[in-house]
């Protein structure tokens, strides 16, 4: 019981951490892609 109920938090946070990296990632690799492309 206790062991759901302290991994579960963390999991959700774990994805969320994840989600928002991903999303950050994401972003930064297409200004990245976009940068080289304008000065070409």
């Amino acid at each position: 019981m206790w062991a759901t109920a302290s991994t579960a938090p963390s999991a959700c946070m774990m994805r969320f951490l994840l989600a928002s990296r991903m999303e950050r990632l994401s972003s930064a690799v297409t200004a990245f892609s976009w940068s080289p492309a304008s000065s070409e």
